[in-house]
């Protein structure tokens, strides 16, 4: 019982430094995309992933990737996931809200043609897409692939990914935020220079 417990306080605390370097990693320069790139990687790594990617949900009901890692034992895909056309069923949608997160798995059945056929193709075995809520709304997803691993990650890992879904999520809000006031400080500047 007391072995459990310690190596339940040891995860816990690998897990509170591991999300404290990925913060660090998002905020450590001004360059946002260089940021994502590095708190990716270090995700990637961390929970041996092959592929995550942030996928943009558009106004068209389709999705982009607006940001990928992947690790060198698969190609990369990003140019695949552009305007890719997605609906969900109603068994997705409840697992979306029930857990938190949606499941997709190469063997299943209840998948449509199209999504088993790409992930055929790119040889995907399972992805996870966490909900990346910016300013309370729905703004993308973040996709957690294995395309090697038999197994599927742990419930820690699961766990684990939500909390990065949540600080990445926050980071992105914070960029649009900066984007939005840089915008408007350039724009006063303008304006003020053109009335002297």
């Amino acid at each position: 019982m007391q072995n459990n417990t310690i190596s339940s306080i040891d995860n816990l605390v690998t897990g509170i430094n591991f999300l404290t370097r990925l913060n660090v990693a998002l905020t450590s320069d001004h360059d946002f995309k260089s940021n994502i790139g590095r708190a990716l990687k270090l995700a990637g790594e961390h929970l041996e992933a092959e592929r995550i990617h942030i996928l943009e949900v558009h106004q068209d009901r389709t999705f982009s990737a607006l940001h990928e890692w992947h690790s060198d034992s698969v190609a990369p895909i990003k140019h695949h996931l552009q305007h890719k056309a997605y609906t969900f069923n109603r068994a997705i949608e409840s697992n979306l809200y029930e857990n938190g997160y949606i499941l997709f798995e190469e063997n299943n059945d209840s998948l449509q043609a199209e999504l088993r056929a790409y992930m055929k193709q790119h040889a995907i075995k399972r992805t996870l897409l966490f909900p990346l809520y910016v300013h309370g709304n729905l703004f993308s997803f973040i996709a957690f692939s294995q395309c090697n691993r038999k197994e599927m990650w742990s419930s820690e890992n699961i766990y684990l990914m939500s909390r990065i879904a949540d600080i990445i999520a926050a980071n992105l809000g914070k960029n649009m935020v900066i984007s939005r006031l840089f915008y408007h400080v350039t724009q006063y500047s303008r304006n003020a220079q053109a009335r002297q």
